[in-house]
């Protein structure tokens, strides 16, 4: 099914498909013709060529079967495609708090697929006398589609967004969904208002305000308040902005003098503003190599 590939584009799956399967059997016709006329074949080796070449409708059978397969696939509103692998789409469960927990990626497996194919599709098997039976998927479909590599027509997941997001032309996601332009899967972790797309600079300043309410009594170190504040700003528009550039993205890091003072809080007020969810904490490590190698856990 990989040599497929450059048999399938988008679109006329079906007779991509198709055209492989003549060309392939031309070259294996063409390859028995040019040995038996030269002598080379032997009587046992032409009798092997025949139940080869009755095999071979089988076998275009099963790899036509893949192409169907992938082809229903991209009706499913729970598959997607990262790079080269085929993805599926949970969302079940409660996290810690009772809420319910934050849709995740799993790379699908053969069973599952075999599986859901029987939600976007039908199939059939032909009786001897040439009528069409219901069937489930063979048991070699999932297999062959999770090797393909090449999955036309199912989206491409870039990632899964809890809060609106800018995309490139710093236009704001704002609809609940698969975002064609963007590539991310919107899923609000909490209700959310729409606004405007193109605000006044009182709406911005009112806004401005309202943020920074949130953390107007948080005991900033005396003299840094006002940096402080702007750096608070910053980690939450560069989450809201993360699609918008690319290369290395800021790290911000709290520290205080003490213990209990508030870390962690100004921390999730942050990550609620843009990602829906208190952030993933830990305490610092002691030495470069701990921390590296939290680091490294945590990306």
């Amino acid at each position: 099914i990989t040599a497929l590939a450059a048999y399938v584009p988008a679109a006329g799956i079906g007779a991509a498909a198709q055209q492989f399967a003549t060309d392939l059997a031309v070259v294996i016709t063409t390859i028995v013709n040019g040995l038996q006329q030269a002598g080379i074949l032997a009587s046992a080796a032409v009798v092997a060529a025949g139940e080869m070449a009755g095999k071979l409708g089988d076998l275009l059978g099963v790899v036509a079967g893949g192409i169907e397969a992938i082809k229903a696939l991209a009706s499913h509103p729970n598959f997607y495609k990262v790079k080269s692998a085929l993805y599926d789409l949970v969302e079940q469960g409660l996290d810690r708090n009772g809420d319910r927990a934050l849709p995740w990626l799993r790379k699908s497996t053969p069973a599952f697929v075999r599986a859901e194919l029987t939600t976007v599709s039908s199939w059939y098997e032909l009786t001897p006398k040439g009528e069409k039976r219901p069937k489930r998927p063979d048991g070699e479909i999932g297999g062959l589609v999770l090797t393909a590599g090449t999955y036309p027509g199912i989206r491409e997941l870039n990632g899964i967004i809890t809060t609106p997001v800018f995309r490139r032309d710093y236009t704001l996601i704002q609809a609940s969904g698969y975002d064609q332009k963007l590539g991310v899967l919107y899923r609000p972790a909490r209700p959310v208002r729409p606004v405007s797309e193109d605000p006044s600079r009182d709406q911005l300043a009112r806004a401005k305000q309202m943020l920074l309410s949130v953390i107007g009594d948080f005991p900033f170190r005396m003299g840094t308040a006002d940096i402080a504040r702007g750096v608070w700003l910053a980690a939450i528009f560069t989450r809201l902005c993360r699609f918008t550039f690319t290369g290395n993205i800021p790290m911000f890091v709290v520290s205080a003098g003490e213990s209990g003072s508030g870390k962690g809080k100004l921390i999730d007020a942050a990550a609620i503003i843009s990602d829906g969810v208190e952030a993933w904490k830990r305490t610092k490590a002691c030495d470069d190599a701990e921390i590296e190698r939290a680091i490294g856990a945590a990306v």
